[in-house]
């Protein structure tokens, strides 16, 4: 395969074998590789006649589903890029995002297109024929960047530290080698696996559980954001979908193992468990490895501009001194090693440093507004393209990553990566905010959002319900602040910056 369109060629193929098998299940209706193809093609078609080329941008916000899936797979077939949008975030958050990508359009329900449409000049809602989903055609001035790789798939959108959505640009390449990894090193995988697809199509987590499956032409579980957040629904489907393998972040699981009921639902049929985005608490851990003993459980390690870089097998019992920090060895289609003063150091014994990765799935950079920022995340070191993690880690006596720390403020959250200062420059658009400063602190197995805020001089008309709703109307909901406290004064360091480790140390306000 060339690397301009390996996931294409990927999907293509998949449709010409498998095309009696089950493709996917959105927990209603079942659906054929031969009629998943015939979905997508009505995307094919309306986009050809848009024509749609290479380095093209076509957004999707709309929920998962069967028809959006197949959409997904149609903007990859027609030879364009896919911005996936949370349909869920503010407008305000959903129109930074287009603004920044510059599509030739967004495909979507109505609704929502209809709400988008009032924000853009010229645009047009029209009718894909026969699909479910519309198209809200778009009038951008584009002036394309030479640097804008030609085999580029998608757009990642993650928080950013500039207070705006940063896009992460993810090649065929980048894709497909992730996918041929997790394809070959995990398990040993058939047409007979059943894949769960819980993360949304703007987690990077998703390019699992949307291309593996095409490998073998085994079936992929389609579950909503409205399925997510019902953990019965999870656990009962894992018995009557017979669910094979499961990928998730570990607040899914930990959600799903408390409240899902999971002793009146049959989960024989998981072999695999996966998890990501975010640290999985010892104990909550140990709780699912003795209701899941028989299974093979992997924490997969890795940042949107790397995906998985890094995977490590759970061992069968958990010791007492088990260090949810250790993250096991670098996968073998990248490169993984220290940064330490500018030098790449090979992962010996003792070393410590900030993890960097080289290799074909590390992305080559960010796109739009946030292009400026990847001379300081990606560097070029013996001819080589790295991306520094932003963690800083130590190599174990077993030759295995242990994290020791973020280098920056960039927190997870549910899988979310967060960036706190984002949060910040939230607060401080607020006419009567002077000065906030955001934290974070570790409360059993949530991670807390803390947002301390000063006031202007005289501010006797500020409300903190409306200072929560004007935050609302700019972040999604999982960067909300789960606790709000106003202060005299922020405490500011010596050098008159926030000084945040005071206010980790303070009591909930």
């Amino acid at each position: 395969m060339s690397h301009t369109n390996q996931l294409a060629e990927l999907i293509a193929q998949a449709f010409r074998k498998f095309e009696k098998k089950i493709a996917c299940d959105d927990l209603n209706q079942s659906y054929t590789y031969h009629e998943l193809r015939l979905e997508s093609e009505k995307t094919i078609g309306f986009l050809q006649k848009k024509q749609i080329r290479a380095k093209q941008r076509v957004g999707i916000c709309a929920p998962k589903s069967y028809a959006s899936y197949a959409a997904l797979l149609g903007i990859i077939q027609s030879g364009g890029a896919y911005v996936p949008i949370d349909p869920t975030s503010p407008i305000s958050r959903i129109n930074t995002i287009v603004s920044d990508s510059k599509p030739e359009g967004v495909i979507g329900e109505y609704e929502i297109l209809q709400q988008m449409s009032e924000h853009y000049k010229d645009s047009v809602i029209e009718e894909i024929p026969g699909s479910v989903l519309f198209y809200l055609a778009l009038s951008f001035d584009h002036k394309m960047d030479s640097s804008i790789p030609p085999e580029f798939v998608c757009i990642l959108y993650t928080s950013g530290s500039t207070g705006k959505p940063k896009g992460v640009m993810v090649t065929h390449e980048n894709a497909f080698s992730y996918v041929q990894w997790a394809a070959t090193s995990l398990s040993s995988f058939s047409a007979e696996d059943v894949f769960s697809s819980v993360a949304p199509f703007y987690f990077a987590l998703s390019l699992f559980d949307l291309y593996v499956p095409l490998v073998y032409g085994a079936q992929i579980v389609l579950f909503s954001e409205k399925h997510i957040r019902n953990p019965m629904v999870l656990s009962s489907a894992i018995e009557k979908k017979k669910i094979t393998v499961w990928y998730s972040t570990p607040s899914v699981l930990m959600l799903m193992m408390q409240y899902g009921k999971t002793e009146r639902s049959d989960h024989s049929s998981i072999r695999l468990v996966c998890y990501a985005g975010e640290v999985f608490p010892s104990e909550s851990l140990r709780q699912l490895r003795n209701k899941w003993p028989d299974k093979d459980i992997y924490n997969q390690f890795g940042s949107t501009e790397t995906n998985v870089c890094t995977s490590r097998k759970i061992p069968d019992v958990l010791p007492e001194n088990f260090d949810h920090r250790i993250i096991g060895n670098g996968c073998s289609h990248l490169n993984c090693k220290l940064l330490v003063n500018d030098v790449i150091h090979e992962p010996t014994i003792g070393t410590e440093g900030e993890l960097v990765i080289s290799g074909p799935a590390v992305s080559p950079g960010y796109f739009g507004t946030a292009a400026e920022l990847s001379g300081e995340k990606f560097i070029t070191i013996g001819g080589n393209h790295w991306y520094r993690m932003g963690d800083w880690a130590i190599v174990n006596d077993q030759q295995e990553f242990k994290l020791l720390g973020r280098i920056d403020r960039m927190v997870k959250k549910r899988g979310n990566r967060i960036e706190l200062d984002e949060i910040e420059k939230a607060i401080a658009k607020h006419a009567l905010v002077d000065r906030s400063g955001v934290v974070t602190v570790q409360a059993k197995d949530e991670l807390v959002i803390k947002a301390f805020i000063e006031t202007v001089p005289d501010a006797e008309g500020f409300d903190l319900e409306d200072l929560q709703r004007f935050v609302r109307d700019q972040l999604p909901n999982y960067m909300i602040p789960d606790v709000w406290g106003r202060l005299d004064k922020i405490p500011l360091t010596s050098t008159h910056k926030i000084d945040y480790q005071s206010l980790k140390a303070m009591d909930n306000p």
